[in-house]
C-alpha cells in the first residue's frame, strides 16, 4: 500500500499537481479491494483516513527537500 501511494503521489508530483487534484488521480482501489473487502464501513474508513493522510505527508516530505 505504501509503496503504490508513494509512486503515484511522487508522479503526480512531478505532473506538476497539487495535493488536491493528486487525491483525485490516484488509484489504488486494488489495495483497498483487498484491505477492505466488501465492506461500506472499511472502504470508507480507507478511503477518508488512509489515502489522504499519506498523500499529504508525501507532499510535505518532498517541500522539505
Amino acid at each position: 500500500l505504501l509503496r503504490v501511494l508513494k509512486t503515484q503521489t511522487d508522479a503526480a508530483i512531478a505532473r506538476g499537481e497539487t495535493e488536491d487534484q493528486a487525491l483525485k488521480s490516484i488509484n489504488v482501489d486494488d489495495v483497498r479491494s483487498a484491505m477492505a473487502g466488501t465492506s461500506p464501513v472499511l472502504n470508507m474508513l480507507f478511503r477518508n483516513y488512509v489515502v489522504p493522510p499519506a498523500v499529504a505527508a508525501i507532499y510535505r516530505e518532498k517541500a522539505a527537500k
